[in-house]
């Protein structure tokens, strides 16, 4: 009689101490570090970005695909200080991943065209020619964003006034944080002094002392 009794209390104890399935702790969610075209990570193949900046001295809009191991795609960007414009392709292709990030080798590679801005100290003479720039990128992600350093070789050879060169030793910096979906935003600081030779743009005032700080924002496309 006391064992038939005391059998359901027993039961009913060891369903109260068996955990439940739903009682169980929510699997953490970490939030993916944004893709950046800015840094020396290349994408995972089917992906791509846009990203856009604006600020000082100009504007520009960048699109790249992820191929596995390389990024491809092209470039617009103008300089509202110097009236020039350059609409080039771009590639990326990774050297060695470093820790939670990597270095790469990228380069963008074109046309350029001088439209003679002629305001004060920063006037240059129209000019067209072949754009060619390589460099290096490295970066590192977290899970709040990705932070980047790039030194470019940017140049131009140009076809007026008998022809000329300038060439633009260019280190920058930048940081994109994810906001919302796959979109981005952040910033990017830049140093550079130019060169330019011969009937260049700006061989009159050579070398010329230039800084960058524009707004970014990204968008991952899919």
């Amino acid at each position: 009689m006391i064992s038939s009794m005391l059998l359901p209390l027993l039961l009913t104890a060891l369903s109260l101490g068996a955990p439940s399935p739903s009682a169980e702790p929510p699997v953490p969610m970490t939030t993916a570090a944004p893709a950046s075209l800015l840094g020396g990570e290349v994408m995972p193949v089917g992906n791509a970005q846009l990203l856009g900046w604006a600020g000082w001295p100009g504007v520009g809009l960048r699109y790249a695909q992820g191929y596995g191991d390389a990024d491809a795609g092209a470039d617009l960007r103008a300089d509202y200080t110097t009236g020039e414009m350059e609409a080039a392709g771009f590639l990326r292709l990774p050297l060695w991943p470093a820790g939670s990030g990597g270095f790469a080798f990228r380069v963008r590679a074109g046309l350029y065209a001088g439209f003679g801005a002629t305001w004060g100290r920063y006037a240059h003479r129209t000019d067209t020619g072949i754009l060619f720039s390589p460099g290096l990128a490295w970066s590192t992600s977290a899970a709040t964003g990705t932070f980047a350093l790039g030194l470019d070789l940017e140049s131009a050879t140009t076809f007026h006034r008998g022809g000329g060169l300038w060439l633009a030793p260019t280190l920058s910096a930048s940081v994109e944080v994810p906001l919302v979906g796959g979109v981005t935003a952040g910033a990017r600081f830049g140093l550079a002094r130019r060169w330019d030779w011969g009937g260049a743009p700006g061989a009159l005032r050579s070398p010329d002392d230039a800084a960058e700080l524009v707004a970014l924002i990204g968008y991952r496309i899919f």
